[in-house]
């Protein structure tokens, strides 16, 4: 029989984890959206913080964002800072919007 507080904590980190997926895939879409409006791989890569190679396998579709975001996470290279990298991808489709 589960303790009380550890099924909430459960249940908590489980909340967490599918609002912080929820956010990687808004990322996705809005890096999708700025390089349908003619974003580069290099304003990708600068912008989102990666590398040109992995940038330009997400802008060829090969990988989302959000993969290499929650791989990176996973793996403990990756900046816990998946909010500030959401508003970034959303910023920039924004700015590619207007253009």
């Amino acid at each position: 029989m589960d303790h009380p507080e550890l099924r909430a904590a459960r249940v908590a980190a489980f909340a967490a984890a599918s609002a912080l997926v929820e956010a990687v895939r808004a990322a996705d879409a809005a890096i999708v959206e700025a390089l349908a409006n003619g974003a580069t791989v290099d304003e990708v890569a600068a912008e989102m913080d990666l590398t040109y190679e992995v940038a330009e396998r997400v802008a060829a579709g090969e990988v989302s964002f959000s993969s290499v975001l929650l791989a990176g996470l996973a793996e403990g290279w990756v900046p816990p800072s998946v909010d500030e990298r959401v508003r970034r991808a959303t910023a920039f489709a924004n700015r590619t919007r207007m253009q």
